[in-house]
């Protein structure tokens, strides 16, 4: 075959060993063999000179490809562009071939996933390109946006919501309908994350409501930053007047962290910037499941957020937060579970205690246990001794000395005594009362005692603790031990939850 017959192939040195360049060319030469056409391959432009027949050029870099067209049109050569895009912009003539942008990106994102690249990011999108809008909905049909659902878990409703729900699917058939015996909102959630197929996944409490747009702003806020974790403000309203209640209005600062490290916990900004609620937030779906993160089941109403987030933001390198307020929070409605959950003041106690073991046990498996979760804790149980009416107060003497008994195993699993300067001075007073605490002094010491936790403040309550705990062990034996068997109970499992 004639020279000006040969079919000339020009790919990009620095492109040839991409797996989509391998696939493009092993494509063009399959197809040139089919058709029985004469081939050779070159590898400058030199090469190029020599030659009149048709040439096929493959590459990625801008740079290179424009320098090949020019060159080509110079020596009276009309080459064809194997490439996805066009440069119409240049004063040149040539043929292009367009690769399919739906499958590159699937074989982008199939690549990257193969090779343990699973946090993807969309950049470089003009949202008037019809080029680049094609490219965003492949990406997003790739990562498994196109599988968009709304999961609703029906908890064991006993009105008329599963049949509202069946209405609704009858519209729509992107919403997953999940019917199961009431087990609570920890359990009900567990449920929605094993049927979520997206890349993020968000929670909204059933007698709140939301911006219409809250979501997609948050996700297209997560993809700009690539966030594991995005966050947004939130109103308050009341429940019978659906007044907004501006003073409990949240609206975080705008802020981008790339490493929310545990060991910043409790001294970092970035962790006082977030709410510990679940309902304002979206998390990435294969972080929770890379990490097998789920709700724990045997918390009551209101602990299990606060539990999520402990164990889930430590897993996140990457934490956004955006000032929008656009959840709207109900404050207290009637019939709520928050209202519901009246539960008695020793158990309160317990729950709390039984939580704050629960964190510390993940925390050290992880390896991160550090003075912030220490901190943390204390912090958390000061209620029960240091406030304006302590619920120690209203605990029974053997209820008190089991309340105890489970602050020293707190004290001994977050290795209270080998964090313990690293707590502010009220909560540092508070930990030494509580491991050392001796019965109501006699005499004028009985009446200073007296006296100074009439003073006002942090320092009054303060006293009104020590008066406290000193009446308390005035009720034990002078031998040390109680005059009644107190029971401490064990803290449930405190292993991960399994998927």
């Amino acid at each position: 075959m004639e020279a000006k017959h040969m079919i000339l192939i020009f790919v990009e040195d620095t492109y040839s060993h991409s797996g989509w360049c391998q696939d493009l060319v092993d494509g063009l030469v399959s197809e040139l063999k089919m058709k029985r056409m004469a081939f050779r391959f070159i590898h400058s432009i030199e090469e190029m000179n020599q030659s009149s027949g048709y040439i096929y050029v493959i590459g990625s870099s801008t740079g290179w490809i424009r320098t090949v067209l020019k060159d080509a049109n110079r020596v009276g050569i009309y080459p064809i562009l194997l490439c996805n895009q066009a440069f119409h912009e240049l004063d040149v003539r040539y043929s292009t071939v367009c690769s399919d942008t739906n499958g590159s990106m699937h074989h982008l994102v199939d690549t990257l996933i193969a090779t343990g690249r699973t946090r993807i990011a969309l950049y470089g999108t003009n949202p008037h390109s019809v080029s680049d809008e094609s490219r965003k909905k492949a990406f997003y049909y790739a990562i498994g946006q196109e599988d968009q659902r709304d999961v609703y878990i029906n908890d064991g409703s006993t009105d008329e919501t599963w049949t509202h729900l069946l209405r609704w699917k009858e519209k729509d058939s992107r919403i997953i309908l999940l019917n199961q015996r009431n087990a609570g909102v920890s359990a009900a959630r567990n449920a929605g994350l094993d049927a979520a197929r997206g890349l993020y996944v968000g929670f909204a409490d059933p007698d709140d409501y939301m911006d219409p747009e809250m979501y997609s702003r948050l996700f297209s806020a997560a993809l700009e930053y690539d966030a594991d974790i995005v966050e947004c403000g939130n109103h308050v309203f009341e429940d019978s007047s659906d007044r907004l209640i501006e003073a409990k209005r949240r609206s975080p600062s705008r802020h981008f962290e790339e490493n929310a490290s545990p060991a910043s916990f409790f001294r970092d900004s970035i962790w006082g910037k977030m709410d510990i609620c679940v309902w304002s937030k979206l998390f990435r779906k294969s972080m929770l499941d890379a990490h097998r993160l789920r709700f724990n089941v045997h918390l009551k109403s209101g602990a299990e957020d606060e539990t999520f987030r402990l164990m889930a933001v430590p897993h996140a390198s990457r934490l956004l937060f955006i000032p929008d307020c656009l959840y709207y929070y109900r404050l207290m409605r009637n019939g709520s579970l928050s209202r519901r959950c009246n539960v008695p003041t020793y158990s309160k106690c317990v729950q709390e205690f039984q939580r704050l073991l629960y964190i510390v046990d993940y925390w050290q498996k992880q390896g991160w246990q550090n003075e912030g979760l220490f901190a943390y804790g204390v912090r958390k149980i000061r209620p029960f001794f240091v406030s304006k009416h302590p619920l120690f107060h209203q605990m029974t003497a053997v209820q008190q000395r089991s309340a105890l008994d489970w602050w020293s195993l707190f004290y001994q699993k977050a290795e209270g005594k080998r964090f313990l300067s690293a707590l502010s001075g009220r909560d540092r007073q508070l930990a030494d009362l509580l491991n050392s605490a001796e019965p109501v002094p006699n005499g004028w010491g009985r009446i200073l005692l007296a006296a100074c936790s009439l003073l006002p403040g942090q320092k009054g309550r303060y006293y009104s603790c020590k008066k406290m705990l000193a009446e308390h062990f005035s009720q034990v034996c002078p031998n040390g031990f109680q005059k009644e068997n107190a029971s401490l109970e064990e803290p449930f499992d405190t292993s991960p939850p399994s998927l």
